[in-house]
């Protein structure tokens, strides 16, 4: 890929429906004082691809709104001297099959992708090969596909508990391998996860801390200090106590450890093989990834993007807790967590206007669903850096290369309206349900105390 100095993320056609691209790319080099020299766009939402293809329909999105496929911006790419990278999150959730979901360890699925299945990586090779053609086909090369290294395993919270993934076919035949023991590490109570791992109002908490040495002394320790399952056994005990639960503890952190570096090596082999799919056709591979030292979501260390010969490019957002590689360069996104919270917010508003996709996963509440559209904005909105991180990383050095993401914080506003009032609608609907029922019972009660005197 040629050095581009600042690459204009469009993160779902949606947004064609409110700029053209040559509107957004003047809002971004005006808002964030950068010149424009290359546009990502992404390979699919949650309804399908942006591009024609015999295996997916059309994304809604795109038959919705004239200019936004595939095939349309690489034609302004090429009329503007623009370069072109395809982005792609690793759910693929139109294709919502088993085939190739991940599993929870009771045995349930969520529609996301196993990155370590083989149906995935079909998937991902038949998606490469229709959207090089097609771009192709307008006289256009892609520069690079860039890989959401976000949220690959998806946890779950429930009642204090907290279930980790994916335990599919594949999964579970690498972690034996591993030397991982399935059966205690599934269904011990408690559970070793909880050394780490806790379900909190926010979402599920954990500590990431640690490097790939990390022993299970640090283990226990980060659990104590965090509030989580050390602190709970080993809070006010007696030295006697203390010693024979901290043996315990250490049993289970060293299975939690095990299997920590088993789900790495699954992670590692799952995206060295999406990446060579890319690399075969001739395209750079990059990573747009969260920088922490684990990641639980992602199973890799942030370091693991760097080292292991994965990715030509790093999309990460400013930080400064972990040391990283220089090489391959990293490319500075402006948005805390990469697309995490871009990808929420589009994919909440794509559910509410995906009927089908509503009934499936049981969100056919109009007002749940409008409400959650507005939580992932809030959420955005707090993830957002501002133009003075552009200035300030520019001061400090200046060939800093950069991805600004086409959503600003007007645009998030504009995206969102129609969301609002539907959900304060709905939040109406309800008080005055609520109102009629409260007015019911005391009615019925008045009745029933009416009847009981003479």
């Amino acid at each position: 890929m040629p050095t581009r100095t600042a690459v204009l993320d469009v993160p779902n056609p949606r947004l064609l429906a409110f700029f053209s691209l040559d509107e957004l790319k003047a809002r971004a080099e005006q808002i964030w004082g950068v010149e424009i020299d290359a546009v990502a766009y992404p390979l699919y939402t949650i309804s399908g691809c942006t591009f024609e293809t015999p295996i997916a329909r059309l994304s809604h999105w795109v038959e919705e709104t004239n200019g936004s496929s595939l095939p349309d911006v690489a034609d302004w790419c090429k009329k503007n001297s623009v370069g072109l990278v395809l982005t792609c999150n690793l759910d693929f959730a139109f294709l919502n099959s088993d085939l190739c979901h991940i599993v929870f360890a009771r045995g349930s699925t969520a529609n996301h992708a196993c990155i370590f299945s083989k149906a995935t990586h079909t998937l991902f090779a038949m998606l490469l090969d229709g959207a090089l053609k097609a771009v192709a086909d307008r006289g256009v090369e892609v520069e690079g596909i860039a890989l959401s290294v976000v949220d690959l395993w998806g946890m779950s919270g429930r009642r204090g508990t907290v279930e980790t993934s994916c335990y599919c076919r594949e999964c579970r035949r690498s972690l034996v391998e591993s030397g991982v023991d399935l059966d205690y590490l599934m269904f011990a109570d408690p559970s070793p996860f909880r050394l780490m791992l806790a379900d909190r109002n926010s979402g599920v908490y954990h500590e990431s801390g640690f490097d790939e040495h990390v022993s299970p002394d640090v283990i226990i320790a980060l659990s104590e200090r965090g509030g989580l399952l050390a602190d709970e056994v080993l809070k006010d005990t007696t030295d006697q106590v203390r010693l024979k639960e901290v043996q315990k503890l250490r049993s289970a952190a060293t299975h939690l450890i095990k299997y920590i570096h088993a789900r790495r090596k699954i992670t590692l082999d799952g995206l060295q093989r999406l990446s060579d799919a890319v690399r075969a056709k001739g395209v750079q591979c990059f990573a747009s990834a969260q920088i922490f030292d684990y990641d639980w979501n992602c199973g890799i260390f942030s370091t693991d993007l760097f080292n292991t010969g994965l990715f030509d490019e790093v999309w990460h957002a400013p930080q400064n807790k972990v040391d990283l590689p220089s090489e391959p360069p990293g490319r500075i996104y402006m948005v805390m967590r990469g697309n995490y919270y871009i990808y929420a917010l589009f994919t909440r508003m794509e559910i509410y206007h995906d009927r089908d996709h509503r009934e499936r996963t049981g969100q056919d509440d109009d007002g749940a669903a409008a409400a959650r559209v507005i939580e992932a904005s809030r959420s955005l909105q707090a993830a957002q850096c501002t133009p003075a991180a552009v200035h300030v990383q520019r001061q400090m050095d200046p060939s800093t290369p950069l991805v600004i993401s086409a959503v600003d914080s007007d645009l998030i506003h504009m995206l969102i309206e129609d969301y609002r009032v539907l959900a304060d609608r709905a939040t109406e609907h309800i008080r005055a349900a609520q109102a009629a029922s409260a007015g019911l019972s005391e009615m019925l009660r008045r009745m029933m105390g009416g009847g009981a005197t003479e």
